[in-house]
């Protein structure tokens, strides 16, 4: 009967690992592939000794103090540093096996804690805005790139034109663990015409603190205006009684905010024998976009038949007006 003891690890390697945190667990497992039960040798069997091994523990130990052939167990062992550079020790494992104590080399790094926080970008601009407009948010990343965690204790708009943004959305909470991110969402309101700034301001106990960024944007004042693709419909010799076909106009608008509709009605000395057929602008227009006004013409007698198409709506210059021409036979 024998005991040969297989060890699946003969060095566990933490890699760089903060003061003072502890790190994951890393393991190694026993095999017994002998033919007999392998007894381990006292309540100390399990030890860990060498320079550094104060800053190992064994975290968790499945072994007993025996173990049948052919069966296996684990042990796991985690890395608090307390000095900053190699540290080393060494897991003994001692058994009945030829050649024990059976050794693992424990291996870690500590490094210093540092606390460091940095932004997606340095500054946000935000494009020409109407004085009384709002935004859509916009947003970014805080990422913590250091080794410890962060505590957050304020964010806040400062500078010039502080009051025309806002922080909208800041998901951050009070701290950011290493390695972790959190965003944070900027509106700009504009009540001046012209350049406005402001500064983002994040307190912090990161390095630098407070963090900033830089916020850029541009009021302009509200202009509603229309162009019509034309501004008089002809319609051509239609037989009285009948119907024309439909023609198009189009409205645009060509200011920088949205345009409300408040009517469309046709008026003059032949209002009755032309209507809109299709009206795709509803109730309002926005700005940079267009919509359409379909016409007919129905001549209830002979000659030269006319009438305008009114469109009442908050542009300057309201109501737009169409005029319309026909020729009943």
């Amino acid at each position: 009967m024998t005991n040969t003891v297989v060890l699946t690890q003969t060095a566990l390697q933490f890699g760089a690992q903060t003061d003072g945190v502890a790190s994951t667990n890393l393991s190694v497992s026993i095999y017994n592939e002998g033919t007999s039960t392998l007894t381990f040798g006292s309540s100390n069997a399990f030890a860990i000794t060498g320079a550094n091994a104060a800053d190992f523990a064994i975290s968790n130990n499945n072994c007993g103090s025996t173990l049948g052939a052919g069966g296996g167990c684990t042990v796991y062992v985690m890395f608090t540093p307390s000095i900053v550079g190699t540290e080393m020790a060494t897991l003994q494992i001692t058994d009945g096996a030829p050649g024990s104590p059976q050794q693992v080399l424990l291996l870690g790094v500590g490094q210093a804690s540092t606390q460091n926080l940095e932004f997606e970008y340095s500054s946000l601009t935000f494009g020409p805005t109407n004085i009384g407009a709002t935004t859509s948010q916009v947003g970014m990343y805080l990422s913590n790139i250091g080794t410890a965690t962060v505590t957050l204790t304020n964010f806040a708009i400062a500078g010039a034109n502080a009051g025309d943004f806002a922080i909208s959305t800041n998901n951050c909470g009070t701290t950011l663990t290493a390695g972790n991110y959190c965003y944070v969402y900027i509106t700009f309101s504009p009540t001046a015409v012209g350049a406005r700034n402001a500064t983002l301001q994040v307190t912090d106990t990161a390095t630098g603190s407070p963090q900033t960024v830089s916020l850029f944007g541009t009021g302009q004042t509200p202009v509603q205006a229309v162009t019509l693709e034309y501004s008089s419909l002809t319609f051509p010799a239609q037989t009285v009684g009948t119907t024309s076909s439909q023609q198009l106009d189009y409205i645009y608008n060509t200011g920088n905010e949205a345009i409300s509709f408040s009517s469309f009605n046709i008026s003059g000395t032949n209002a009755s024998e032309f209507a809109i057929s299709n009206n795709g602008c509803g109730s309002s227009v926005a700005a940079g976009s267009y919509c359409y006004v379909y016409v007919t013409f129905t001549p209830a007698g002979t000659g030269l038949r006319s009438a305008t198409l009114q469109i009442t709506d908050t542009a300057t210059g309201s109501p737009q007006v169409i005029s319309l021409f026909g020729t009943g036979q």
